[in-house]
């Protein structure tokens, strides 16, 4: 998207064209990485970025630099902010559908239906997620679980986001406590 000073002028769209192929060809050089949005406004180029084993802050500050020495060659001057995908934003690229493979994602179709559920594998064109749900079981009393697929065309696809699962922060969170309290413990003990 290009936004700012004079977007109709002649001079403008030929500096957004060598703004645009920068970017481009810079992230396009680091296999790694792949673009996913940028933005011209009033002198400032935002761009985001996201890779197949995350973005680091030396990524983003290379990324930075790249883009200002090949700006610098043709004279323009521009702020550049270079940043990394949010774990909350919704996944745009198929570059981020494969890379969260086995993770749990919250998907919002065209027709407003939500499913939530475990990202199994990656087509050209489609998804394929898996959950549990509890049914009431054919004999008998009580319920069991059983496994459903569900194959989603990319199209079809209004939005979806990635779970976050916390569990593990919660075992740190607990240890450190203890730790914590122990070394309370030991430091009133010493002190008495």
């Amino acid at each position: 998207m290009v936004r700012g000073r004079g977007t109709n002028s002649p001079f403008f769209m030929e500096e957004s064209k060598i703004i645009e192929n920068t970017v481009k060809n810079t992230i396009n050089s680091n296999c790694d990485l792949f673009l996913i949005d940028y933005k011209i406004e009033n002198e400032k180029i935002n761009v985001t970025i996201d890779g197949d084993r995350g973005v680091t802050i030396k990524d983003c500050a290379g990324i930075s630099r790249e883009i200002e020495f090949s700006l610098s060659k043709n004279n323009l001057n521009f702020a550049i902010n270079v940043s990394s995908f949010g774990t909350s934003s919704p996944l745009i690229n198929l570059r981020q559908f494969k890379k969260n493979i086995g993770r749990e994602l919250d998907i919002f179709t065209k027709n407003n239906d939500k499913i939530m559920g475990k990202l199994i594998s990656l087509n050209k064109d489609s998804i394929i997620l898996e959950w549990s749900e509890r049914v009431p079981k054919i004999v008998g009393r009580g319920k069991r679980t059983i496994k459903f697929n569900k194959e989603l065309d990319i199209n079809d696809i209004k939005k979806a986001i990635v779970k976050i699962n916390y569990s593990y922060g919660k075992y740190f969170c607990l240890s450190i406590g203890l730790w914590c309290n122990w070394q309370h413990v030991w430091f009133w003990s010493r002190r008495v």
